[in-house]
C-alpha cells in the first residue's frame, strides 16, 4: 500500500522543520479518528 499524498508532505515538513516526531503524531492521531469513523460507519 502506498503512503498517501498527504502523510508525504507531512513527513516532508516535519523534516524540514526538525519535527518529525510531532509531524508523525499528529498524522497517526488523524489516521486513527478517520479509522475510527470508518468502522463505526460499517458496523451501523
Amino acid at each position: 500500500m502506498a503512503p498517501s499524498p498527504l502523510l508525504i508532505d507531512i513527513v516532508s515538513v516535519g523534516e524540514q522543520t526538525g519535527k518529525i516526531d510531532i509531524s508523525l503524531c499528529r498524522a497517526a492521531e488523524r489516521y486513527d479518528k478517520e479509522l475510527n469513523k470508518d468502522l463505526q460507519r460499517i458496523m451501523a
